[in-house]
């Protein structure tokens, strides 16, 4: 069974609650990595009285409710953040290729490491991958 709770932040706390639950549990995390275990412990004290039925993180459905504002900007970051993974992924590649011809070329690791503007030693470790990956 899957619980959904609310969290909300009040001060240095992340306030928890269960608004659509039998069992009206307020609680409350110092850290947002924390709310699942917490809302799972307090439901659990809840229905172990009432049922015996136990509850797991894993059972927990956060909702973060941190106004519309700093969602959007949150939202844009990690928007931003994807696109720049994509960006350094599509860079490895063409740092491999480019690795793997100039190595094929007959270049020294010093040679690979200079053109790239890296040094020697970050030139080698991109030998050893490129080779690893081929």
């Amino acid at each position: 069974m899957t619980y959904k709770v609310q969290v909300t932040r009040s001060g240095k706390w992340w306030a928890i609650s269960t608004p659509g639950e039998k069992a009206k549990i307020h609680t409350q995390a110092r850290r947002l990595d924390q709310v699942a275990e917490v809302a799972a412990d307090a439901l659990a004290l809840w229905y172990a009285d009432e049922d015996g039925r136990s509850v797991s993180a894993s059972d927990i459905e956060v909702n973060v409710q941190i106004g519309k504002e700093l969602d959007r900007m949150l939202a844009r970051a990690k928007k931003r953040n994807d696109q720049a993974e994509r960006s350094r992924d599509e860079a490895r590649g063409a740092i491999r290729e480019a690795v793997r011809a100039a190595r094929e070329a007959g270049m020294s690791v010093r040679d690979v490491g200079k053109l790239l503007g890296v040094s020697f030693q970050r030139a080698a470790v991109l030998t050893r991958d490129t080779a690893a990956a081929s």
